[in-house]
Order: C-alpha cells, then sequence, then structure tokens
C-alpha cells in the first residue's frame, strides 16, 4: 500500500508541516499582540477573552448590538460558500 501512496504520503506530510508553521506564527503573533497591549495600553486582555466581559471608559459609547436574524443570514450564507468549495472538486 505504501508503494501506491508513497509520493502523496510525502506531499501531505509537507503540508501538514507547513500549516504546523502557520499556526505556531498565528500563535505567536497573538501572545506578541496580547504583551503590546498590556506593556503599551496598559489593556488586560486575556481576562475578558476568557470570561467574555470587559470594563469600558465611560467615554466609550456602548456597542450597537445587530438581529439575530442577521446572524443567522450571515451563518447561512457562510455555510453555502463553504458547501460550494467543497463541490469544486
Amino acid at each position: 500500500l505504501a508503494h501506491f501512496v508513497g509520493g502523496l504520503s510525502d506531499t501531505l506530510t509537507g503540508w501538514h508541516a507547513f500549516n504546523f508553521n502557520l499556526i505556531l506564527l498565528a500563535v505567536a503573533l497573538h501572545v506578541a499582540a496580547v504583551l503590546a497591549y498590556a506593556a503599551f495600553k496598559g489593556q488586560d486582555l486575556v481576562r475578558p477573552m476568557v470570561t467574555g466581559f470587559k470594563t469600558l471608559p465611560t467615554t466609550t459609547p456602548a456597542p450597537r448590538i445587530r438581529p439575530a436574524v442577521l446572524a443567522l443570514g450571515l451563518l447561512a450564507v457562510a455555510a453555502a460558500a463553504v458547501w460550494g468549495v467543497s463541490r469544486l472538486g
């Protein structure tokens, strides 16, 4: 069996290693951004990411809450796009 899929296996292994390195780069950039916000802006981003809550300054306007129907519509569009792309190959 290895004889039949040897080239494909090597190609997929190369892609896997490349994507793993991309993920490591993304993680490093995210950690660097969190540290930069803490050092230069004095903002703690970890606690709001974990808890989902952040205390905003009183001068910051409240965020606009959009209708749930809009979120469902965007989800449907994204799902249709993924389905369409998956049908290409």
